[in-house]
């Protein structure tokens, strides 16, 4: 089985939007839940801190501390994992949704496996009888989960290569404004000699010498425009920075309020548009560091987050709580990259210190730069430089 870490980078390979590929993935939810004649089928994906259901045969959105999933015992094998009568089951019996409504009593999920065997999360269903689905229900349940990873890795790597796609525009408009200046100055130069008295021979030679640095300036402007035509290319969308705290807020908001943990945000960084790519990214990074948070802060605590820019116009994220804080020997091993070893949430959540690790290394992939400041008992503040 693959490491947690491995599997977490899985997980963040795919930058998924959590909280819009309820519609997207419909078709497969409705499928296995007339498959297995079941009240409820979910597509969830587990990280460090959550199980995302980002797909599921009833409306709403929703997210699940990791603890309380029982998704995250799913992704940890290589077969369907079944549980007949949750009610039963000394590992699940005391779930809020077996407890209470909507009174789940049966489970079954197969993984999410990606191309490179890594189980990023699981589709399973649920009802509120004890049952037992046959072999064939659950090999067809696991196609069915195959399929929704062929959709996904195609989506990701149609999002890598639009990414890449705009690295070479870019590459391309310095490129055109180097060339250019050369360019006009041969034609510059070949029109002064051309005014000068010379032969026929030489000026007939100057003017063709204009003509090639003129085609060459030509040919490099219709390239241009066409590598600048959107038209051609509509998931390169570019949306304003201000929708990285409006997605924040929208996606961490309801973990907050159900643990009674105030969040805010603020946000100082005047209009600025980016990649849409870049904003999911920047989700990723956010949302764990907030998460880490709200995990490690107290009923009635608060969580405070900030956006700026710094002096080198770089993307300053700062994420600040006056929750339970980390040890000297914690933060000097976070701050020289070595590992941290984990801490018991404020609601007793197991912690590994794996979701720190993580988050530093998409912070490294993008350039960037994290660092903390926290004392025992007096909170703890992340500080993220990105790159805009």
């Amino acid at each position: 089985m693959e490491s947690n870490l491995s599997r977490l980078r899985g997980v963040s390979s795919f930058a998924l939007e959590l909280d819009e590929y309820q519609e997207k993935l419909r078709p497969f939810v409705e499928l296995a839940q007339s498959i297995t004649g079941s009240v409820t089928c979910e597509i969830n994906i587990i990280d460090a801190y959550n199980q995302w259901t980002i797909s599921r045969t009833e409306e709403e959105f929703k997210v699940l501390a990791k603890e309380e999933s029982i998704c995250q015992h799913t992704v940890a094998k290589n077969e369907p994992h079944e549980v007949h009568d949750l009610e039963s089951d000394s590992r699940y019996h005391n779930r809020a949704y077996v407890e209470g409504s909507p009174w789940y009593r049966y489970y079954c999920g197969v993984q999410l496996t990606t191309s490179d065997d890594l189980n990023i999360g699981s589709l399973c269903v649920l009802d509120t009888t004890p049952k037992h689905l046959d072999d064939q229900q659950k090999k067809q349940l696991q196609h069915i989960a195959d399929a929704i990873v062929d959709k996904l890795e195609k989506e990701r790597d149609l999002k890598e290569m639009v990414s890449k796609l705009d690295e070479l525009k870019d590459t391309f408009h310095k490129f055109n404004h180097d060339m250019r200046n050369p360019i006009n100055g041969i034609v510059g130069f070949t029109k002064m000699l051309t005014d000068e008295d010379v032969t026929e021979n030489r000026e007939r030679k100057l003017a063709m010498i204009r003509d090639c640095a003129l085609t060459i300036s030509d040919e490099m402007e219709a390239m241009l425009q066409a590598v600048d035509d959107d038209s051609r290319h509509r998931l390169r969308k570019k949306v304003p920075l201000v929708k990285l705290p409006e997605k924040i807020d929208r996606l961490y908001r309801p973990q907050a309020e159900s643990k009674e943990i105030s969040l805010t945000l603020n946000y100082g960084v005047e209009e600025e548009i980016v990649p849409h790519y870049y904003v999911t990214k920047m989700t990723q990074i956010v949302g764990n560091l907030v998460a880490n948070a709200l995990k490690f802060t107290s009923e009635g605590g608060g969580v405070e987050v900030a956006f700026e820019k710094n002096d080198a116009q770089h993307l300053q994220i700062t994420v600040k709580d006056d929750g339970i804080g980390m040890d000297p020997d914690q933060v000097e091993a976070f701050n020289k990259q070595e590992e941290v070893f984990g801490t018991e949430g404020t609601a007793g959540e197991v912690s590994y210190g794996i979701g720190l690790q993580h988050v530093r290394g998409l912070v490294r992939a993008e350039g960037g730069s994290i660092e903390v400041e926290s004392a025992k008992g007096e909170g703890t503040c992340f500080t993220v430089s990105l790159p805009l």
